[in-house]
């Protein structure tokens, strides 16, 4: 017999691929924090998982330049707002929505929000518009649900620094959030106010012209027998440290339409996750960084490597 796994389809499919081993049921047992104390109980568990990767804007250590940064951005903004956006860019955007993804706190999934379009093309619409026009990111679509995964090929599994979490988000929030960043890709990228030298998350480039870049420079010093030195870094938990208010201060800095910035504004405020492990659940507000699966996150990322 012909066992489907897609739960969509199949409510008993979750059940027939745990019995067949083919979801990774990993038990926690114990972590080790920082200060190298051993941790057995369950909620002690995710709570130092959840602290320690996704950790906290700690305001009390801020040097004289991020509290300018700080200040910055509380301070009033000018400037032209961007038009409203149009049934054609909600539906490519929800047509580019992976209907295979888990769905976030709310449930809802890809097909499900396309048949509601197809229903009334501008019901979808009129809601973006309007957290657009108010400047408002609903409360409800800044809750992530975190997965736990183990990094592979790691010796010590007892820390927490062995694990990334993966945020599942409503499929309501994605598509609020993949509007925004394409508009703030295309006003940045139409007005030329990103560097050339930047190949992350940038349209038409990749790792390999980065890669046929550095060669080129190298080529080049070699003509003139002169020196090329390569200074690389690896930037740690790069997404999950992203510091919002350098974000919002160098939309303001390129002056990003009002609107935009100030729903990205509104982005950045009231984020909480959750984590559900082994029966217990874990919940902890956010202030800082961009989830791991969101739609923003590379574009907002960029923004921040750009003008370092």
């Amino acid at each position: 017999m012909f066992v489907n796994d897609n739960t969509r389809d199949n409510p008993w499919g979750i059940v027939y691929a745990i019995a067949k081993q083919k979801i990774n049921t990993y038990i926690f047992s114990e972590i080790k924090t920082s200060d190298g104390l051993i941790l057995t109980d369950t909620q002690a568990i995710g709570q130092n998982l959840m602290e320690t990767l996704l950790p906290d804007d700690k305001q009390e250590t801020d040097s004289d330049f991020h509290k300018f940064i700080r200040n910055q951005v509380n301070t009033d903004y000018e400037s032209n707002n961007d038009i409203e956006f149009t049934d054609t860019e909600v539906l490519d955007v929800i047509k580019a929505q992976n209907y295979r993804k888990s769905p976030g706190l709310d449930g809802f999934t890809a097909d499900i929000v396309f048949r509601l379009h197809s229903i009334d093309t501008h019901f979808l619409t009129t809601i973006y518009n309007k957290c657009l026009n108010f400047g408002l990111f609903p409360d409800l679509w800044k809750v992530s649900v975190v997965k736990v995964l183990k990094k592979p090929n790691k010796t010590d599994y007892t820390n927490p620094k062995s694990y990334r979490l993966i945020s599942l988000l409503s499929i309501f929030a994605k598509i609020l959030e993949k509007l925004l960043i394409n508009r703030i890709n295309y006003y940045l990228h139409s007005n030329n106010l990103l560097s050339h030298k930047q190949f992350g998350f940038t349209p038409q480039k990749s790792t390999t012209d980065a890669i046929i870049t550095a060669i080129n420079f190298v080529k080049r010093s070699y003509e003139i027998k002169g020196f090329a030195v390569l200074l690389a870094l690896d930037i740690s938990g790069a997404f999950d440290n992203a510091f919002w208010p350098l974000i919002l201060n160098n939309l303001r800095h390129l002056k990003c339409p009002k609107n935009l910035f100030y729903l990205s504004k509104s982005y950045f405020c009231k984020r909480s996750a959750k984590l559900w492990l082994q029966n217990k659940q874990i919940s902890k507000t956010l202030s800082k960084g961009c989830p791991q699966g969101s739609a923003c996150g590379p574009g907002y990322w960029t923004i921040i490597i750009d003008t370092l």
